[in-house]
């Protein structure tokens, strides 16, 4: 194939996947406000979908939006559940994957203009995202509270299970 075939063709793929999950948002954020939630959900998916059709138009104004879309969806996380490992997770995964798959060759070169700029972007907010879960996960997660630990007897096995059941798991 030769480069001024694939110059002309649409990121197909990526586009319909960054399509598919806007989709996703924008059906799952309209539930979640009718449910009381936070509408950042629609929103998100709306400019992935605005996203997802620039680039199956070949633009590169989609970079920007993807990069921005990231960027909000990392500070909006932050501002909610703040450096919570396990509730920025759901948040992030998924942004940072598309923010990976969009900086891939075979798509970035596929879209007119193509600005280091946006590209640049979209790998650091993308690199941002990514570090915040890493910082997430090393924060102390300890259990509060206490717990009574008493000796059944001086041999070390319980007494409270028969001689007949299996005492050790």
């Amino acid at each position: 194939m030769s480069s001024d075939v694939q110059a002309k063709s649409r990121p197909l793929v990526i586009s319909g996947l960054i399509f598919v999950v806007s989709l996703t948002l924008v059906i799952g954020g309209t539930e979640l406000i009718f449910l009381g939630g936070s509408p950042y959900y629609l929103v998100s998916g709306l400019a992935l979908a605005a996203s997802a059709v620039l680039a199956w138009a070949r633009r590169g104004l989609a970079l920007w939006i993807v990069a921005l879309t990231i960027l909000g969806t990392l500070i909006w996380s932050i501002a909610e559940v703040h450096l919570s490992f396990w509730e920025l997770e759901p948040r992030l995964v998924a942004f940072i994957i598309l923010g990976l798959l969009t900086l891939l060759p075979w798509f970035r070169g596929r879209l007119s203009p193509i600005s280091r700029a946006a590209t640049y972007s979209v790998g650091g907010v993308t690199t941002a995202a990514f570090l915040t879960l890493v910082i997430a996960a090393l924060q102390p997660n300890g259990i509060s509270g206490s717990a009574q630990l008493v000796s059944n007897g001086t041999e070390g096995s319980d007494s409270s299970v028969p001689d007949q059941d299996w005492r050790y798991y």
